[in-house]
């Protein structure tokens, strides 16, 4: 008798071992991969970018910018010159704006939460345009500049931000020159009043806001 109660519990286990459905992991990729629609960035007071170059002197060199928040990776000339006419743009939209502001809960530069890295395989397009937010702590109501370089829009608080943050992009644009096949094509100062883009890309002014006729994710082809 005390062999066969022995045996009872070894048979249910295998009974309920038979039943459960095997697992089948999922495949790394699948777990890790997804798709960014928008990458939000709130950044006030002075912005400190790094600069680096990936692989120079090599047949795919990699431009790399490092801001709070958002590091930006850039294949080619037209790229980084694009981006510097953008925020070029944005600075035409600070009227107004406070030279610096000091906002709870944006973080500094060593405390950061997330940082976000992507790498253009295209040409950015964007717009800018103004906007207006209430201080937390004053409750006064002040100017900002929304800049849209989907996936990226960046709030610009202050003129600090816009300034220092334009300065970092014209460094970077003058290495682009040199590091890049295109540089001499793209060589112009976007920065610049009198630059304007090539057709494909090409802004302009628009009441008060900055709007691009070239194709974007929000307006197709038009």
């Amino acid at each position: 008798m005390a062999k066969g109660k022995a045996k009872a519990p070894n048979t249910e286990a295998r009974r309920i071992e038979g039943s459960r459905p095997e697992h089948t992991p999922t495949p790394l990729p699948l777990r890790t991969n997804g798709v960014v629609s928008n990458v939000n960035i709130t950044v006030c007071g002075e912005q400190h970018g790094r600069i680096t170059t990936i692989a120079p002197g090599t047949g795919t060199p990699v431009l790399q910018i490092e801001f709070t928040g958002v590091t930006m990776q850039f294949t080619n000339c037209e790229q980084v010159q694009l981006t510097l006419g953008l925020f070029a743009i944005a600075r035409q939209a600070r009227m107004g704006m406070a030279r610096m502001h000091q906002l709870p809960g944006i973080m500094s530069e060593s405390n950061v939460g997330v940082q976000t890295t992507m790498m253009w395989t295209r040409p950015p397009n964007g717009a800018a345009h103004r906007d207006q937010f209430t201080h937390p702590v004053t409750r006064k109501v002040s100017p900002y500049v929304t800049l849209r370089m989907p996936p990226l829009t960046f709030a610009l608080m202050d003129t600090t931000a816009i300034e220092t943050m334009l300065a970092t992009m014209k460094k970077a644009h003058k290495l682009a020159v040199a590091l890049f096949d295109d540089g001499d094509t793209y060589a112009k100062n976007s920065a610049a009043d009198s630059w304007r883009p090539r057709a494909q890309h090409r802004f302009k002014i628009t009441g008060t806001g900055w709007i691009t006729n070239g194709p974007t994710p929000g307006n197709g082809n038009r």
